[in-house]
């Protein structure tokens, strides 16, 4: 009998045994720096939103106040469909649009957009975080900016 107890003890501890595994290997698989660790939600999906800037540094010294001062009522409209929108007033009365579309790097750690308008140019901001109610983006090399966004 002391056989059947084991196998017992086993069949009962099972079910904990796995989550405990999924847990313990998990952190090795989070995409990006700050999370999150796992979402049922696609990406493009997450990213697809209409955002607002929440937090603004630059070289991690927070200048929200200034930037906000700066891009009032800015709104960043990322849509499913590969097309993107940056609107804000500038100094609260220059009216500022920019469009073009937008796609993920290869290993989706950071979104390209091409803006078409005004002019074309190309833009990489590598994605700190991603949740449905945030996205972090960082862009600059010798000058670091961090955008934390939320929606608007």
């Amino acid at each position: 009998m002391p056989g059947f107890c084991i196998f017992v003890r086993m069949k009962k501890s099972f079910p904990f045994i796995l989550p405990a595994l999924f847990l313990l290997f998990l952190p090795s698989c989070k995409k990006y720096e700050d999370g999150p660790l796992f979402s049922l939600r696609s990406k493009k999906a997450r990213v697809s939103n209409v955002w607002k800037v929440d937090y603004y540094s630059e070289n991690d010294v927070d200048k929200t106040q200034q930037y906000n001062n700066l891009y009032q009522q800015n709104q960043l409209v990322i849509e499913k469909s590969g097309a993107y929108l940056i609107h804000y007033l500038y100094q609260g009365n220059l009216d500022y649009t920019e469009s073009g579309n937008w796609k993920f790097n290869d290993n989706k750690t950071a979104i390209i957009f091409y803006r078409t308008t005004p002019g074309t140019d190309t833009s990489d901001l590598r994605i700190l975080r991603l949740k449905e109610n945030e996205l972090w983006l960082l862009d600059g090399d010798s000058v670091r900016k961090e955008y934390r966004l939320v929606p608007f």
